[in-house]
This record gives structure tokens, sequence and C-alpha cells, in this order.
């Protein structure tokens, strides 16, 4: 099992970096934005992941999230206890997340 922490999303990313060559990959630890919030359980973090990869070329967004989940495999193993994605091709636009002081 993958402990969280800096280590952790370091090898998350080299994952994703595997499982998508040739991609832009940004791992995101937003976790300190939902500190002492009654749904926050401790120990579980918030996560968002940045893919921009060729291999999304003309594939739905929820075949590029699929992809996604199964290249950083399970996520009780991760400590997550949410997940962002953003998943485009080169050249598109990613769609908007609403920012944390609209949610």
């Amino acid at each position: 099992m993958i402990t969280a922490g800096p280590a952790a999303w370091s090898a998350l990313h080299e994952d994703l970096l595997r499982a998508f060559p040739g991609s832009a990959v940004n791992v995101v630890d937003r976790t300190a934005l939902h500190l002492g919030h009654d749904s926050h359980p401790h120990g579980f973090h918030h996560l968002e992941i940045q893919v921009i990869s060729p291999a999304f070329c003309n594939m739905p967004l929820l075949e590029r999230h699929q992809r996604i989940y199964r290249a950083i495999g399970p996520l009780a193993d991760r400590r997550l206890h949410a997940l962002q994605i953003q998943a485009s091709a080169p050249g598109e636009s990613p769609l908007p997340h609403p920012s944390p002081s609209s949610i």
C-alpha cells in the first residue's frame, strides 16, 4: 500500500507518466483547502490530477477518466477522499472547475 504525502504523489505522478507517455502530468494536493470540514476524514487527501495527453484525442471524457483511474489503481491504496481530474488532449481547453471559494 502507498502511504499519503509527497512521496506518494511523486509515485502517482510517475504512474501517470508511464501510462501516458509523452504527456504533461501534474498532481496537486488540495487537502489543505478542506481541513476542518466535517466531511474530511483524518489521514485522507483531496487531489487534483491534470493530464494533457495525445492519447486523449477524439476520446470521450468518460473514457479519459476511466483510463486515469486504471493508471492510478485503487484509490484506497492512495488514501484519497476526493479526486478532481482534468483530462485533455493537446490544444484543448481544460474544462473549468469551480474555485474552492464557490464550493
